[in-house]
């Protein structure tokens, strides 16, 4: 089971994340819907993996805010987004990072949080 911190603002997208997260068998730690608040969930919860969102409220974006979070802990990033190719230009290498594009299946959610919860 991943203690899994979920960083969304939309709260109809966040609620169906948490059931299917919770169906998988994992708990969801937190919620934060700005990268401010994911900056402080992730500190007060030290979760496994953060699902992140890329496009949040407020003025730090989903990527900014897993290069603080990853700073003062190890924390495997899964980005949430429809444009990998923006994630993947913008991320930092030594982050443990993920990818999952938007629209995805469940077995996709599945199979990257069993990728972000293996070692290293």
């Amino acid at each position: 089971m991943a203690r899994i911190l979920l960083v969304e603002d939309e709260l109809l997208i966040a609620e169906d994340l948490t059931h299917k997260i919770r169906r998988l068998g994992h708990a969801v730690v937190g919620h934060a819907a700005t990268g401010e608040g994911a900056v402080q969930q992730a500190a007060e919860t030290r979760p496994d993996v953060v699902l992140m969102d890329v496009r949040l409220r407020g003025g730090m974006n989903g990527v900014e805010a897993a290069r603080l979070i990853c700073k003062v802990q190890a924390v495997a990033v899964v980005y949430v987004t429809a444009n990998a190719n923006f994630v993947a230009a913008s991320c930092d290498e030594q982050q443990r990072q993920f990818i999952l594009t938007k629209p995805f299946t469940i077995a996709q959610l599945e199979s990257v949080i069993a990728k972000a919860c293996r070692p290293g």
